[in-house]
C-alpha cells in the first residue's frame, strides 16, 4: 500500500525521495529512517510505500510472500529502504539513510566534530546492543504491557543491565555534550536521538513511570523524547493503519 502520492508505485513520482517501511506499530527501524527523512522534509514532500510483514514467528510461506514483496524495492528483501527517484538508487540501513539525510542537508548532526563522531558511535552502539531489551519488550508504540514489564524487570538481569547501561550512556553523553538542552546534543534533535526514541517508547510501554531509570537526566530525555512532535505523529499513524498490518504474536502482552 502506499501512501501521500499514488504514483510512488508507478516511480513516477514528482519528490526526490520514497521511503518503503513495515508497520508503524511494530517496526522501529523502520521508524528511525522514517524520521530522519520527516525531520528534513513536509509530509508532501517524500512518498512512503508500507508493506506487510509476517512477524518473527510468522508462517514460512508468509514470511517468504512478504520478502518478495519487498524485493520489489530493496533486493534485501528488508525495510526500510529509500529510494532516490531522481536516479532510481537504493539504500537500505537506517543508520545508513539517517547518516546520508543528514549529511545533503546539514541536519541532525551536532556541527562539533568530536560531538559528531560520538553521535555516530551512539548509533552504532544502539544498533549493535541491547539485545535483551529489544527481545523482551517488543517494540508496538500501541500497546501498554506494563505488567509485563514489571515481570521482567524482576526475573530477567539482563534486561535490567541493558536499561542500567543506557542510563549511564544518556548521562554521559547528555553531561558532555547537551548544554542543558532537550536532547543529548543540545535542543536540536539528531540521529542519536532518532535512534533512541523508539527506545523511549519501548519505556513507555513498559515501563510508563520509568522506575527502571535511576537518574533525573534520563527520566526527563526519555519524557522529552516522547513529547517529540514527530514521535507523537507515528503513533497517531499508527493508530490509523490498516487493521491487516496487524500480527497477533506481537499483540501478546497487553496489560
Amino acid at each position: 500500500m502506499s501512501e501521500n502520492n499514488d504514483k510512488s508505485e508507478e516511480k513516477n513520482c514528482i519528490n526526490r525521495y520514497t521511503i518503503v517501511i513495515a508497520s508503524r506499530r511494530y517496526s522501529s527501524w523502520s521508524m528511525r529512517a522514517y524520521l530522519a527523512l520527516r525531520s528534513i522534509y513536509n509530509l508532501d514532500n517524500f512518498d512512503t510505500i508500507q508493506v506487510k510483514i509476517a512477524g518473527m514467528h510468522g508462517l514460512i510461506e508468509d514470511k517468504i510472500a512478504a520478502r518478495n514483496v519487498i524485493k520489489q524495492y530493496n533486493l534485501s528483501g528488508k525495510v526500510p529502504c529509500l529510494i532516490d527517484n531522481n536516479d532510481n538508487s537504493i539504500l537500505g540501513e537506517s543508520l545508513a539513510i539517517c547518516i546520508k539525510l543528514a549529511e545533503e542537508n546539514n541536519q541532525l548532526l551536532p556541527l562539533n566534530t568530536k560531538y559528531k563522531y560520538n553521535c555516530i558511535a551512539a548509533c552504532c552502539e544502539m544498533a549493535t546492543s541491547f539485545t535483551a531489551l529489544r527481545s523482551n519488550w517488543p517494540f508496538n508504540c500501541l500497546m501498554k504491557g506494563t505488567k509485563h514489564g514489571e515481570k521482567t524487570l524482576n526475573t530477567i538481569p539482563e534486561l535490567k543491565e541493558d536499561i542500567n547501561r543506557l542510563n549511564e550512556l544518556w548521562d554521559n553523553i547528555y553531561n558532555e555534550c547537551s548544554n542543558n538542552g532537550l536532547y543529548l546534543y543540545g535542543n536540536n534533535l539528531t540521529i542519536t536521538d532518532i535512534f533512541f526514541i523508539p527506545v523511549a517508547i519501548r519505556f513507555n510501554t513498559y515501563d510508563t513511570n520509568l522506575t527502571s531509570l535511576n537518574t533525573a537526566t534520563a527520566k526527563n530525555y526519555v519524557k522529552n523524547l516522547l513529547n517529540n512532535e514527530l514521535t507523537i505523529e507515528w503513533i497517531q499513524n499508527a493508530s490509523l493503519e490498516n487493521p491487516n498490518l496487524i500480527i497477533p504474536s506481537y499483540e501478546l502482552y497487553h496489560d
